[in-house]
Parts: C-alpha cells; structure tokens; sequence
C-alpha cells in the first residue's frame, strides 16, 4: 500500500493508468488574451444572467461584464456571455484572444459555422464578432476553470436589467 501512496500523487497515478489534474484556470500565452465567459438562469424565478472577464497572460483583469438580462433559456444566457465577452475584448483593443466558455453547445456551434441555430439573431450577431479582423479560438473548459466568469453572472443578479462593465 505504501509503494502504491508514494508513486501515486496529485498530478498523476501511473500504478493504475489514470491521470488525475487539477481543474484551474491558466493563463493564455504571451500576445493573447483569454475572455471566460459563463451565463445562468435562477431554477427560484427564471431569470437569466450572463458574465464575462477578460484577462491577460499576467493574470491582469483587463475588463468584465455582468448582464442581467430576464427571462431566457440557459442557452441564451450563455449566448449572452460570449457575445458580451467578444465585444468588450474588441472595445477594449484585443486582437488576439481564446474564449473560454463551459457550454459546449455553444462551443459546438461556434466552431462548426452553425452559430446561428443557437438563439437566431443573437447568435448570428456574436458570429459577425468573431468575423471581425482578429483571432478568435473557441475552447470548451470545466465550470471550476471558469469561476470569475461565474461571480459576474451570479453579480447580475444585483443589477437591473441590462449590461454592466467593469473596466
């Protein structure tokens, strides 16, 4: 037992061939930003939230956003997130950035051209963002990896309806 405790630790256990990582958020590579983006709808009233920061490879918060938006479907919600994450990167000057999302629906939709089946006109607007002239990945990550994003949706909730930034 003892042989097995000191060959297996945090990062990885080999004796049984499976990996065990810490789930954080990392910093992009130097030249890039990283926008998180998360969005939420309250199971008590239905209400929808979205959020979004953005951050440099420093780990400095260049900008973020939180949207209390009203009544909509999660998917809508996370929508709203990207969207409000894309165009505050661009306001703010960013030409280089990874969205990081935990809805892999969007992530989906966004990566294989179909961004407008995914809430129509809203979808089709956060497409014409990510056409604008700069580079924009797309990747998927854990909701552990996502937790600023998270704290701005959830700050949403304190505001009225609408787009807040914080700059």
């Amino acid at each position: 037992m003892d042989d097995w405790m000191e060959e297996c630790s945090v990062e990885s256990c080999t004796r049984v061939g499976v990996e065990v990582r810490e789930i954080k958020w990392l910093p992009p590579p130097q030249g890039w930003v990283k926008i998180n983006t998360d969005g939420a709808v309250k199971m008590t009233n239905g209400y929808a939230y979205a959020g979004a920061v953005v951050r440099d490879y420093h780990e400095d918060w260049l900008a973020g956003c939180s949207r209390n938006i009203g009544h909509t479907t999660v998917e809508e919600a996370e929508m709203w997130g990207i969207h409000d994450g894309l165009l505050l990167s661009w306001s703010v000057g960013v030409r280089r950035a990874i969205l990081e999302t935990d809805c892999l629906p969007a992530v989906k939709a966004l990566t294989g051209g179909k961004a407008d089946r995914l809430c129509t006109g809203l979808g089709r607007a956060t497409r014409a963002l990510m056409d604008r002239p700069w580079k924009v990945k797309v990747e998927h990550v854990y909701r552990k990896g996502n937790q600023v994003a998270d704290i701005l949706t959830r700050l949403a909730a304190d505001h009225d309806r609408g787009l807040q930034m914080f700059l």
